[in-house]
Parts: structure tokens; sequence; C-alpha cells
């Protein structure tokens, strides 16, 4: 038997345990390149596939007339001296939201949970008597004790 003693190879530290290459991807989306970075400098390993632009969609299209008409009416400001009102009744009706000076407005354009609290109202500005859509719907909300207060009014108007 030999006594020489044993030597195990030594590796280097920069070899790899792994006997597959190193390959690092960089792939963000179908219609990128992908780069491979073994020793050396990066190196495509697939070109970029060029294709035509989608369709909007109609999110995106809607979103992009929402924007356009509010620049619009900030530029223009047509009702510049009408006073703002508190919107406090937002679904009225399909068309219409009431205002805390009784009077109803078109809703804003924009998406319900980016209105605005306060809106402009043309009615006031045209000095306008209160809308009886409110009043119809002021009637329907009411408890008990209003209801019993509106008729005691009503019957001192009545002309009979």
């Amino acid at each position: 038997m030999s006594s020489a003693p044993r030597t195990v190879p030594r590796r280097s530290a920069s070899a790899n345990p792994d006997p597959r290459p190193q390959r690092r991807m960089n792939s963000r989306s179908d219609t990128a390149h992908l780069v491979s970075r073994l020793t050396g400098a990066p190196s495509i390993v697939v070109q970029a596939e060029e294709r035509d632009a989608e369709e909007p969609t109609l999110g995106f299209t809607r979103a992009l007339l929402r924007a356009s008409v509010r620049a619009a009416t900030q530029r223009a400001a047509p009702d510049a001296d009408a006073p703002l009102q508190l919107i406090t009744r937002p679904a009225l009706s399909r068309h219409h939201m009431g205002l805390g000076c009784g009077h109803v407005a078109p809703p804003p354009l924009a998406k319900e949970k980016d209105w605005p609290m306060y809106v402009p109202c043309r009615a006031c500005l045209a000095e306008h008597p209160t809308d009886l859509e409110i009043v119809f719907a002021s009637i329907e909300d009411a408890g008990s004790h209003d209801l019993g207060r509106i008729g005691a009014a009503l019957e001192v108007r009545r002309p009979w």
C-alpha cells in the first residue's frame, strides 16, 4: 500500500458547482428581446418582434373623452358666475341630481366616484324656483312627523 497523501482537487472560487451553464434571461413581455448573459457581454438570443398597435379599448376611449370634456369645461367655464351648491341627491333620477338649493342639475360627465362635492347651479343664477322633482323626492323620504307638518302647511295654502 502506498503511503502517499490523498489530494482532493481544489475548485476555484469562480467555478460553478452546477454542470449546466448559467443563463439569466431577461424577458419582460412577449415583444422584448431575450438576452443571455454567459461569460462576457450579454448577447441577444431572440430578436423582439415588431407588431401593429392594438385598437384602444372602450374604457380607454371613454377615459380620454372624460378627460377632454373636463379640460374643455375648465377652459370655457360658462358657469363661472353660478353659485356652487352641494350635491344632496346624487341619484335623483337617471339624468338629474338634486342640489342643496332645491334645484336639479345634470350629473357631471366624470365617474360618480370622481364627482366634486359642489357643482355650479345655473337655476340659482337664473333665479328659478325650487324644482318639483326635489319636492316630491323630499315628500317620499319624509317621516310621519314631517308629513304632518307638510300637510298642515298645505292646508294653510289651500284656497278653498
